[in-house]
This record gives structure tokens, sequence and C-alpha cells, in this order.
């Protein structure tokens, strides 16, 4: 199993043995558990509260929602997807609906935001229906496919840094975690499937609210 996951670091190949049981319970376990030390570690050095008193008031049904249905959605949308675009022209649309839609919500520059939702228009058309312009990018995923895991799961887990007021020694240390666990979904979407790393992506995130609800 580890070596399995060493090796994908190393190469971006899996073997096509499944073993849920080891994949998505036990290396997810080590994972996580990589995670809450990390941040045992920043709480001592830095002496910090693990869980601040503000965190309670995140116990609520709709954020709970977000943070384990919606945001491990579009964030494999954006960070893994592009990973498996070969497999299946549907996952170019999917990454193509949430850039527009993100673009729309987060983009205040209403002529830099249309700018985006063209370009990705004709990316996607050309995707779709030119066959060669397809296998260009095809081909080109699979030649740079360690380069992109990297990419991704490095970029999935700066983009945690903007969860934080600052940026200093304590973020950069916070998100190590978060980049260990890009590479694990990676990992397994690879190995499975979207919906696998999806799904494992919302347990993940589950876990923090039921530690929150027995602190409580």
């Amino acid at each position: 199993m580890l070596k399995e996951f060493s090796g994908f670091l190393k190469t971006g190949k899996t073997t096509d043995k499944e073993n849920y049981f080891k994949d998505f319970f036990i290396l997810f376990l080590i994972v996580f558990t990589i995670g809450i030390l990390i941040s045992l570690v920043k709480a001592y050095f830095y002496d910090l509260n693990i869980i601040d008193e503000e965190d309670f008031d995140s116990l609520n049904w709709g954020t709970f929602f977000s943070y384990v249905i919606v945001v491990p959605f579009i964030e494999e949308i954006i960070f893994r997807a592009p990973l498996v675009i070969p497999r299946s022209k549907i996952y170019s649309g999917l990454i193509s609906l949430v850039l527009i839609f993100s673009s729309i919500i987060y983009l205040k520059n209403e002529i830099a935001s249309a700018v985006l939702i063209i370009l990705v228009i004709i990316i996607q058309i050309l995707y779709l229906f030119n066959s060669k312009i397809c296998l260009i990018i095809n081909d080109f995923i699979k030649k740079y496919y360690l380069a992109l895991i990297y990419l991704t799961s490095i970029s999935f887990g700066l983009l945690h840094m903007l969860n934080y007021e600052a940026i200093n020694v304590q973020t950069f240390i916070s998100i190590i975690g978060r980049t260990i666990g890009g590479f694990y979904f990676a990992f397994i979407i690879s190995k499975y499937s979207f919906s696998s790393s999806y799904l494992l992506h919302g347990k993940n995130n589950v876990i923090p609210f039921l530690v929150l609800v027995i602190a409580n």
C-alpha cells in the first residue's frame, strides 16, 4: 500500500490491483493522522488552541452541507478532474462549468470575467468538436501526468492559505497536511475514479465536524 503510494509519487502510476480496505481506510487514516500530527506540532510550538471558540459557530447544517458536500465537489473538479480528462469528455465540461460560475461569482472585474468565460467556452468547444485539439490535450495530460499531479496537489494545498488571516510560517505548516491530502486524492482518482476521490474528500471534511460535536 505505502509502497504503491510512494511509487505513485515517483512515477504517477498505480497498479490495477484494487484494495478498497487498504486504500480507502488504512491509507486514508495514515494521511489524516499525519495532518493531525502537523496540527498538534503547530499548536505546541506556537502555543495555539487546537479548537477555537469560533469553530463552534460553524456547527450548523448549512455549513456542514457546504463543507462536506459542495466544497469537496468543486475542489475535486478543479484540482483532480484535470488528471482524468482523457478518460471522459464529461470532466472537461464539468471543469468549464465550475470555471464559468467561479468567474461570475468571484471575479469583480466584469471585463476579466467575460474574457475568461469566452476563453473557457472556446477551448471547451474546440476540445469537444475538434478531434485534433482533443488528441493534443489528452496526449499532453498523459505525457506530463506526474508533473500535473504535483502541480494540482501543491496548488490544492496553497489554496487553503486563503483560510488564514496572515501568510507566515504557521500558515505554511498548516497547509502541509492539505498538500499531502491532495496527493492522496490524486492517487485515488488515478487508481479508482472521480466519485471515489470525492467521497473520501467529503469524509475527510466531515471529521472536524464530528470532533467539534464531541468537544461541544
